[in-house]
């Protein structure tokens, strides 16, 4: 679905004439919201029985940065090259050239990051960092109440910060982290074989 919505705005830009993907296609951007639900989902499912402390935490976290680091940085290299070249080929639709260290790094920016659909790693990356806190520092009968407590301060401080928000807040504070979240509650509160 995600892959399908992505068409659309290649569509407009270079092909002439009457579009071919159909506009209802929009709604394949719910994929990475879905996406995001499996994600917390997975990630409890996949540490429970791990046991908790600093040595399954960091495995946790070095084994997720493993995942997305190396394959993100050669495409992000490839266009790295082209924005050096060419940078005018590069994210045309954003008001702000994208920062290379926070492209890189995945790191909250004002700027888009120069692979645009990186935006989302950013969010998997704060979400496994906050992740690794968790196993290292709640026990496990805990969890679900201190997602709660999670979801109940992301809601709170989205309702009492005054936009524009820094990027950072916007991470931190932003209501797809609930999604995660969501997905954490029904690994923890749904039986296995449900």
């Amino acid at each position: 679905g995600v892959v399908l919505f992505h068409l659309l705005p290649f569509e407009q830009k270079y092909l002439a004439g009457a579009s071919i993907v159909p506009a209802g296609l929009v709604i394949g951007q719910a994929g990475v919201d879905v996406f995001f639900v499996i994600s917390g989902f997975i990630v409890t499912i996949t540490s429970q029985g791990r046991g908790g402390g600093a040595g399954p935490a960091i495995g946790f976290l070095r084994r997720r940065l493993l995942r997305i680091y190396p394959t993100y940085w050669v495409y992000f290299a490839l266009l790295a090259m082209v924005h050096a070249v060419a940078p005018g080929l590069m994210n045309h639709h954003a008001t702000a050239q994208p920062s290379l260290l926070s492209s890189f790094l995945l790191l909250p920016s004002a700027a888009p990051p120069l692979l645009l659909v990186a935006w989302t790693l950013t969010f998997e990356l704060y979400f496994y960092l906050v992740f690794a806190v968790l196993l290292c520092a709640v026990p496990r009968h805990r969890l679900g109440g201190v997602l709660l407590g999670w979801a109940a301060v992301i809601v709170a401080g989205r309702l009492w910060l005054a936009p524009p928000f820094s990027p950072v807040i916007d991470l931190l504070f932003n209501p797809l982290n609930l999604e995660f979240i969501a997905g954490c509650l029904i690994a923890v509160w749904v039986p296995r074989g449900s």
